[in-house]
């Protein structure tokens, strides 16, 4: 107040939530005078700014006498430090003063790093970017998402600070009995003295005290009165209070729910009942003392949640898990509040799945069961996020979805923002935009992510993360998928549950000490899949689960990685089998052969050397030229246009419609834009013949689309496995993977050919006496004689010894051009 007064600007800096905007308001309020406000973001260009600034002129030209304050929120989260210095310390824009009324401030959020806390799990949620984990996002360290504080700022900076303990504690109770009036005195601090103890816990786990705010408490207090007015009963004759089961789903939502392992989960409800009182005889005659019972805190969540979730109507092969019930708990309840959601988890974690459920069963008064139709009907408004988002896509979705909410009266328009994580990698950093957005939105958001956002954005919505699953989860997940219509086959294949569970349940504790794993929950459920078809041929379900099987539906669903998957056949083997495989992993042809003969199968993703692949592809006879399509990817700049970029999706399109077997080699520009179409959860609909026709989604931003699907339509990515480090590991996790290169397509006899072949070059080196092979044949690379024998042998995969000479002979001289003159 005083340095407005004196017309000295007034620069904020403090956490996410500790009350820096709510204080200019209130200010504002007081003051009786107009505020101005510009949510500045990392799209937020100098333009809007300038116009900002141009029209805050005008107003307070207009009214000369009083006082317009104008307040540029989170001002470093945008490059453009230096034109808001120039405004807030000069007072001056492009070298014009700025009229005498206009009162500056302006908000920075701390430029911090992540702590790393000795003992606690700090570990992110779900993936990391890219598959080789190297840091290549240096804001991705920070706290915030947010650019250095110049030093000229810092003379003027107040230290907004953060609420110790008592203060914290002592706003929490005037929360609580403000929005809580009509409960007693002890009921009130007992619910702050709960919410306390979660702010602190969240704060432990977390490492940060930005992890929890009041903003919390608000959003606590919000679902405790709802949870208390529409879903949970009013029994007189529970032995628990329905106060009590609100305010265990309130604390589940808010805090419980955002732990990301079950050993913190566990241990959050023990501190609840180690650290509050709750005996007390106004407690128990309000029936709430029985919270402090060892499991009652689990239980009414456990409870509430599947009655909850009982009344939602899935297809035959979707598991009611774990994952996708909390999905669905916490994603439906949010949306009917209003409350924005951000869903954390590994791929395979059932978070899209759950949007495609929620959308199929909240029909309104059209719901097939007569829970939902008490609820509002549901319609989704899609944003494919990727690292080439902008601010203005997001924005554009938005108010798209905000003008269909305003226009009906029984539809809620949800706002997702799919895959949002990867957006945080784009340079214009575009989920700043959401700050604005996330505070009391007029229409329901939901971010998909495969790890946590900055504390910024988390701090503003309801954040569900996945733990990793347990081994009882892929059990229960098995049975569900396995199904019980046909109980002979259920029974016969449940047998090999327990130990595929097991043996991958071991292959993932392995593969989370390395740094490049990327197999998860959908080649385990995959798997499972196969083998259930499989089994459906009373031939195959005769001879029972044999070595080979077992073998192509490991091979299938884990390969991509030679070490991985060696160890993945061998835990498989021994625990379904109880020895260890006979001949190691299939011949890539053969799993190529597979995949694109089975109809049910996932798309497949080839990792090759110098895109080998395509013409190893047509030439085994695999491809044929008249039904595939074959699209290669560019690395111009122009060819990254958006124009171009909807011209390729046309074409990927057009292969759908017509069931051809597409091919993308090295085709990086697109890939955001199939995320939906990979997922492969199909929309029925009906064309102008009264047939029923699959129907997929394409999407560039706020752009998709449902496309049509022919049965016999397959995608093959080629990538080279350099740059399979450039592909995003959800990306990587929709797809069958095998390597293929001329060194894994060669076969035994074959095999032949390349060891005489590299012998023979392996005697010029020593004879020349040069040490390297690379001295001799300076072109020669490790698949260059595979390939060559490849091509020598036309493709043969048993050749004669005649054929065999007659190729080495050939590979030999080839070879020989490419000997250095020394």
């Amino acid at each position: 107040f005083v340095r407005l007064n004196c017309n000295i600007p007034v620069v904020l800096i403090g956490e996410c939530g500790c009350g820096k905007t709510s204080l200019i308001k209130y200010l504002c309020a007081w003051l009786r005078a107009k505020l101005l406000v510009l949510d500045v973001h990392g799209g937020t260009t100098e333009g809007e700014i300038l116009d900002f600034i141009d029209d805050a002129q005008k107003i307070a030209e207009t009214n000369p006498k009083s006082q317009v304050l104008l307040f540029l929120d989170e001002v470093n989260a945008c490059p453009h430090l230096g034109l808001v210095r120039e405004i807030m310390f000069n007072r001056t824009v492009h070298g014009t003063s700025l009229k005498n009324n206009l009162r500056l401030l302006c908000a920075l959020n701390p430029y911090r790093e992540r702590k790393e806390v000795e003992g606690v799990a700090t570990e992110t949620v779900g993936l990391v970017f890219n598959l080789e984990q190297k840091q290549t996002d240096e804001l991705s360290k920070l706290v915030y998402r947010v650019q250095p504080v110049p030093k000229s700022y810092i003379d003027l900076a107040f230290d907004f600070g953060q609420l110790n303990q008592t203060d914290e504690d002592s706003y929490i109770f005037g929360m609580v009995a403000r929005t809580l009036v009509d409960i007693t005195v002890a009921e009130q601090t007992l619910i702050s003295r709960l919410i306390f103890v979660s702010q602190q816990y969240i704060r432990k786990v977390d490492g940060d005290v930005s992890a929890a705010s009041l903003r919390d408490v608000q959003r606590c207090l919000k679902l405790l009165l709802w949870f208390y007015s529409n879903l949970v009963s009013k029994n007189s004759k529970a032995k628990l209070s329905p106060l009590a089961v609100a305010t265990t789903l309130s604390l589940a939502f808010n805090y419980w729910y955002r732990l990301n392992s079950a050993d913190s989960r566990k241990d959050y409800w023990q501190q609840l009942r180690g650290n509050v009182d709750f005996r007390s005889l106004a407690l128990m005659e309000a029936r709430m003392d029985l919270l402090r019972k060892k499991g009652t805190f689990e239980s009414v969540l456990d409870q509430v949640q599947q009655r909850f979730c009982e009344n939602v109507e899935l297809e035959d092969d979707i598991a009611l898990n774990d994952s996708l019930k909390e999905n669905l708990f916490v994603s439906i309840v949010s949306t009917l509040l209003c409350l924005p959601i951000f869903i954390v988890g590994k791929p395979g974690s059932s978070k899209t799945l759950s949007l495609s459920v929620i959308a199929s069963n909240l029909q309104g008064q059209q719901s097939k069961k007569d829970f939902w139709k008490k609820f509002p009907a549901v319609t989704l408004f899609q944003f494919q996020c990727s690292p080439l988002s902008t601010a203005n896509g997001i924005t554009q979705q938005y108010e798209i979805a905000k003008k269909y909410q305003q226009a009906t009266d029984d539809v809620v328009a949800v706002l997702v923002l799919d895959e949002i994580g990867l957006a945080e990698f784009s340079p214009d950093l575009p989920l700043k935009v959401l700050h604005y957005m996330l505070v009391d939105p007029p229409i329901p958001i939901i971010g998909v992510s495969n790890w946590t956002l900055d504390a910024a954005k988390m701090n503003r919505a309801i954040c569900l993360s996945r733990p990793s699953p347990s081994f009882d989860s892929l059990v229960v997940t098995g049975k569900h998928i396995i199904g019980s219509k046909d109980q002979h086959l259920a029974k016969y294949v449940s047998t090999w549950l327990t130990p595929m569970a097991t043996a991958y349940y071991n292959l993932l504790q392995a593969g989370m000490k390395r740094k490049n794993m990327f197999f998860g929950m959908r080649d385990y459920y995959s798997m499972l899949k196969m083998l259930k078809r499989r089994f459906k041929d009373p031939t195959t379900r005769k001879q029972g689960l044999t070595s080979y099987l077992l073998n192509l539906l490991v091979c299938r669903n884990f390969g991509g990685d030679n070490s991985l998957l060696s160890l993945a056949v061998k835990l498989f083997h021994m625990n379904c089998l109880g020895h260890a495989s006979a001949h190691g992993p299939l011949h890539v042809l053969k799993l190529v052969k597979d995949n694109l003969a089975d109809q049910a199968a996932r798309h497949l993703l080839l990792f090759t050397s110098h895109s080998s692949a395509l013409e190893m592809l047509f030439s085994t006879g695999i491809l044929d030229a008249r039904t595939s399509k074959v699209l290669i990817g560019s690395k111009f700049s122009d060819d990254a246009s958006e124009l171009q970029l909807v011209h390729q999706i046309n074409d990927v399109r057009r292969a759908m419609e017509a069931g051809e077997t597409l091919v993308l080699v090295n085709h990086f520009n697109i890939f955001e834009s199939l995320y939906d179409m990979l997922n492969m959860r199909y929309v029925m609909k009906t064309n102008k013949e009264g047939k029923s026709v699959k129907m997929l989604r394409l999407a560039i931003g706020s752009r998709s689309r449902l496309c049509p699907v022919a049965e016999s339509f397959k995608l093959i990515v080629i990538v080279d496995d350099s740059s399979r480090e450039r592909l995003d590991l959800p990306f990587l996790n929709r797809f069958e993977r095998q390597l293929m290169r001329p060194s894994d397509v060669i076969t035994k006899r074959q095999m032949l050919v390349v060891q005489s072949v590299t012998e023979w070059a392996q005697k010029i080196v020593t004879e020349t006496d040069l040490g390297k092979t690379a001295y001799v044949f300076p072109c020669l690379m490790k698949n260059s004689i595979p390939s060559a024998v490849l091509l020598a042998l036309d493709y043969k995969a048993d050749p004669t010894p005649e054929e065999r000479e007659r190729a080495h002979n050939l590979v030999v001289s080839r070879l020989l051009r490419l000997v250095t003159i020394s």
